[in-house]
């Protein structure tokens, strides 16, 4: 989000001197003797940032680097390298966002009453597009995009703190129904009179769209004259875009003189660069070269070290157990103690399905090889560097039943943020009780399950109090022949001497953790969410690489390559003896291939961001044909300013924010911190980079960027502190000066933590800059995937069936934009007449707004001031049926690991739907009986194939 700064400056213009009317006048001159209001402000050298109607195709230019042959044209010329840097990613960029806002400024108010469907269209004008002539569904204040977040202040003296908005200031207010009383608004910015303009389903990519505007839409214009709105030109469009308008009228039946202004612009070819990809992976294209730069197979099967987790006296005898594999009884024990240390119930599970659990690495090709961890391969041309990286995975493997042998299916997990390869052993008893093995590995910057221990001991001393108790009990779990040697250590040494237990390595050590910063600690998801965006959307693109490499390597395991006879006493065997089956998938070494091969089906869900993968890489891998997204939701940029995700959502926005110097005052000393390090200043002594005797109120604050030559003031609040705010680059010199000039109280200088943008928060600049940022966004958005799962699946991908499951009153990933991401899969129906009336109950009832109103009532205990909606009808679709589920869950983000309410186990009952769902290919959605689905007792779950339409054959190709 940072970097897309005043994005425009410096515009050069494309004059698209080719697609000129020659020979007559234009056709579409303004009709001077209307009475106009306000004018479209149209000014390429306004400062800082040039005003023009947003997306246009006036700052394309041709691009020989893309695969369209154009790109954005914008000036690279800033005062940071990271906005210069970032600016130079933006002209890489093939076309605008198919989901992102539009939007367009005047220079007076905009009569809201004027702003409806009939005042502004959006049409595919793209010639022998399939959609060509499809007019946009518009969000135009209607309530899928809610202009309402949580209130967040980002850091001390955040004077927007309890502002419920991110984007708008509380004086964002219009009155609309003519009370006399001013409501709050999210589609129109009344200090820039913006109007801000949302399609509902995402446009179709790599196709030019037009913009109308017709003579419908009033105002007042800056001399106070009250009417329709003005052209900035004596014509109604751009001269080089007149074609393009005058197609639009003819293809939208709009008269000409109806029109006041139009414009156009050409969204990019989102899925272009993954089909790419995955072509390159199998050796073809112009990304051939990923196919030799790895190998298709298992490379590493990891030592537990574990001997005795099936040793028929607390565990049950399992006769093919060795030490490369985990037998599930024992992980839950190890599980329970970790719920212990993290206080966290969703550790405690038992393993009736699961036999065991294997942990390993494939080889991937890495395409994020630069500094920034920014793509470092030209998805268009192959150009660049590609390196190799290991991928950890866990595997959970079924019980082989009368009903399920091997090879058994897979389900192919991503998980969530901050938490590892090991988060879908919530779901793994399940899937295993429907014969499915669960395969999950460590994301872009995620894993290992626990990180930094000496960190989280700091940070939560509680648990540091446990652990002496706690770490005897784990070594006698672990190494139950060595548990004398650990009471003298102390927690550190003991913690150190854990790390040689290849187990607890695989719980503490092996992940792909990164230290991007470079400030000595492993942060949560560091390595992933970033406020650059195509540093973020090379995570995504990496992520998914990964997955289509491990549906590679699962699809190359096969019956063939095992050896013909299973091995004798593996407990006692070497790995010599053991490694043949290993790397050819018979990880018992029974001479069966455990899991994949050509002919068993593969699914894929994921959880949270995981969720947003799953998206991607089920549109993506021709491979998938069934998926669960869990709490996904769509437009990345919606999702950050709306959420309540601290710890990931301040760390993006100290970039966003930053660099910002706020000064906190305690005990009479006024101390200098960086971004939120005091958090909120709660503790300012331990961040301090400067203090000094507290100032009195007015005092004046001076921040300087010595690099940059940029500054900053400010004075001390009624609160006695400040926060001020610069462009800079990390590491550049920052100078605070407090006081006069002439005898400053404090003059300090101290390196800038961060590469930040300086922006303040709820103002016209930053809602421009996150504005811009959707259409970088846009690259890696679910929105733009989601679409091609089974409405409109991409060449050689039969349809993809999809469930979404997401939890009501979730504000980490808000539930509108949950509905507006199955709006765009077509699970409420194919067009606006299908999923108008359902959405439009839900928006009216509150429910994307986080209230909480049961939707589904599944229990039918609705208070009457609820009465329900019921279950949405499932789509049909070529293969199967696709819908979505809205759990009464209290907000509960991650109920689906486990969650009670009413008595009622609603994890347990969304585990089991979305198996049946998987077990039967995505052909059945099962949604009663419902106190039988929600019990472990539940005898139907044993039975599948009872089910009409369910003959369990989900499980085959």
């Amino acid at each position: 989000m940072v970097t897309l700064s005043r994005l425009i400056s410096g515009l050069c213009f494309m004059t698209l001197f080719g697609c000129m009317p020659s020979g007559d006048d234009p056709s579409l001159p303004v009709d001077r003797a209307a009475v106009y209001g306000p004018t479209i402000i149209f000014d390429p050298l306004a400062k800082p940032t040039p005003e023009l109607p947003f997306p246009n195709d006036l700052i394309l230019t041709s691009n020989s680097e893309t695969a369209s042959g154009a790109s954005w044209n914008v000036s690279t010329r800033k005062e940071t390298q990271h906005e210069s840097h970032l600016r130079g990613l933006l002209n890489g960029v093939d076309g605008f966002g198919p989901y992102a806002p539009i939007t367009v400024s005047f220079d007076g108010p905009i009569d809201l009453n004027t702003v409806n469907r009939s005042s502004i269209v959006v049409v595919n004008i793209e010639p022998g597009h399939p959609r060509e002539g499809e007019i946009a569904p518009l969000d135009l204040g209607m309530g899928y995009f809610p202009r309402a977040g949580q209130r967040h202040p980002y850091h001390g003296h955040d004077p927007y703190a309890e502002v419920d908005s991110l984007i708008f200031p509380d004086t964002n207010r219009v009155d609309i129904d003519g009370d006399g009383e001013a409501e709050l608004v999210g589609h129109y910015e009344v200090a820039s009179h913006t109007l801000i303009i949302r399609p509902i389903v995402p446009l179709a990519q790599n196709a030019r769209h037009a913009v109308l505007l017709t003579t419908e839409l009033f105002g007042q214009s800056s001399e106070g004259t009250v009417g329709q709105i003005r052209s900035p030109f004596d014509y109604k469009s751009h001269y080089a875009q007149m074609p393009f308008i005058e197609k639009a009228l003819a293809l939208t039946g709009l008269a000409p003189e109806a029109l006041a202004f139009g414009w156009t612009y050409k969204t990019a070819n989102i899925v272009g660069p993954f089909q790419r990809l995955r072509d390159g992976l199998y050796g073809r294209g112009a990304l051939a070269k990923l196919n030799d730069a790895v190998s298709s197979e298992i490379t590493e099967i990891r030592d537990t070290s574990i001997t005795h987790d099936a040793d028929g006296v607390e565990f049950p005898v399992d006769p093919r157990d060795h030490r490369y594999i985990l037998q599930a009884e024992f992980l839950s024990q190890i599980l329970a103690i970790l719920g212990n240390i993290q206080d966290d119930d969703n550790f405690m599970m038992d393993f009736k399905y699961v036999d065991y659990l294997v942990f390993g690495s494939w080889k991937t090709p890495n395409i994020r090889m630069n500094e920034r961890r920014e793509l470092s391969l030209n998805l268009a041309t192959g150009q660049g560097d590609i390196g190799i990286e290991d991928v950890p995975f866990m595997l959970a493997v079924p019980k082989t039943t009368d009903r399920f042998r091997p090879p058994f299916p897979v389900m192919l997990y991503f998980h969530g943020t901050g938490t590892s390869r090991f988060e879908p052993i919530a779901i793994a008893d399940a899937m295993a009780r429907q014969g499915i093995a669960v395969l999950a590995f460590d994301q872009v910057g995620h894993g290992p399950l626990i990180q930094d221990i000496p960190r989280l001991l700091a940070e939560n001393p509680d648990t540091a109090d446990l652990l002496p108790t706690l770490i005897p009990v784990i070594a006698a779990l672990l190494v139950p022949d060595q548990v004398d040697e650990f009471y003298d250590l102390d927690v550190l040494e003991a913690l150190e001497k854990l790390n040689e237990v290849c187990l607890f390595a695989e719980l503490a050590v092996h992940g792909r953790a990164e230290d991007y910063n470079q400030d000595g600690q492993l942060d949560i998801a560091e390595a992933f969410f970033h406020g650059d965006p195509f540093r973020l959307c090379a995570s995504f693109t990496q992520d998914i690489l990964d997955m289509m490499q491990m549906v590679k390597v699962i699809r190359g395991l096969s019956q063939d390559k095992v050896p013909s006879e299973p091995l004798a006493n593996p407990k006692d065997a070497s790995f010599e003896e053991l490694k043949p089956y290993l790397f050819s998938g018979d990880f018992n070494a029974d001479g069966i291939l455990d899991v994949g091969g050509p002919n068993v089906a593969l699914s894929l869900a994921g959880t949270s961001l995981g969720g947003i993968h799953s998206v991607l890489g089920a549109a993506m891998e021709p491979e998938i044909r069934t998926v669960t997204p869990i709490v996904a939701g769509a437009g990345l940029a919606d999702i950050m300013t709306r959420s309540g995700l601290d710890f990931i959502l301040e760390p993006i926005f100290e970039e966003v924010l930053g660099n910002l110097v706020v000064g906190c005052e305690r005990d009479g000393r006024l101390y200098i911190t960086q971004g939120n390090e005091a958090n909120r200043c709660r503790r300012p002594k331990a961040s301090a980079m400067a203090d000094v005797t507290a100032p009195a109120v007015g005092t004046p604050v001076l921040l300087t960027n010595k690099v940059n030559g940029m500054t900053n003031r400010s004075e001390v609040n009624e609160d006695g502190g400040f926060a001020l705010t610069i462009d800079s680059d990390r590491g550049d010199e920052l100078e605070i000066m407090i006081g006069p000039e002439a005898a400053p109280l404090l003059k300090t200088s101290f390196p800038a933590h961060y590469d930040g943008s300086g922006y303040t928060r709820n103002t016209a600049e930053f809602r421009r800059a996150i504005t811009i940022q959707q259409h970088a966004f846009d690259l890696c958005d679910p929105s733009n995937f989601a679409p091609h799962l089974f409405k409109d699946p991409l060449p050689s991908h039969d349809p993809t069936n999809v469930l979404f499951m997401n939890a009501i009153g979730d504000d980490t990933v808000p539930v509108a934009s949950s509905i507006t991401l199955a709006i765009a899969a077509g699970v409420f129906g194919s067009n606006e007449d299908t999923w108008g009336p359902v959405t439009r109950w839900l928006i009216e009832k509150g429910v994307l707004l986080n209230e909480l109103y049961d939707v589904h009532d599944i229990l039918g205990n609705n208070p009457d001031e609820q009465p329900p909606y019921g279950l949405f009808t499932p789509i049909a679709t070529a293969t199967g049926v696709s819908s979505i589920r809205l759990a009464d869950v209290n907000g509960k983000h991650e109920w689906i690991a486990g969650y009670q309410k009413d008595d009622f186990e609603f994890g347990r009952y969304s585990q089991n739907q979305i198996a049946i769902y998987h077990a039967c290919g995505g052909r059945i959605i099962l949604d009663g009986p419902t106190e039988c689905i929600g019990s472990e007792d539940c005898a139907l779950l044993d039975n599948l194939e009872s089910i009409d339409g369910c003959d369990h054959v989900g499980i085959r190709r």
